[in-house]
């Protein structure tokens, strides 16, 4: 289905950006939970804090 969209030189490099893109994603939003609870404007208040 997906063959072959990204060539094999950038594939270490996309999955490189992109797990540490999710990580920062998720430790944001653990910290920002942690920090505050959940709020009722937590969703903005997250990605400001991302």
């Amino acid at each position: 289905m997906f063959k072959n969209k990204v060539k094999k030189r950038y594939e270490i490099i996309l999955f490189s950006f992109l797990m540490s893109a999710i990580m920062a994603g998720l430790m944001s939003i653990v910290i920002t939970y942690l920090n505050l609870g959940l709020v009722d404007d937590f969703v903005s208040i997250w990605f400001q804090a991302y």
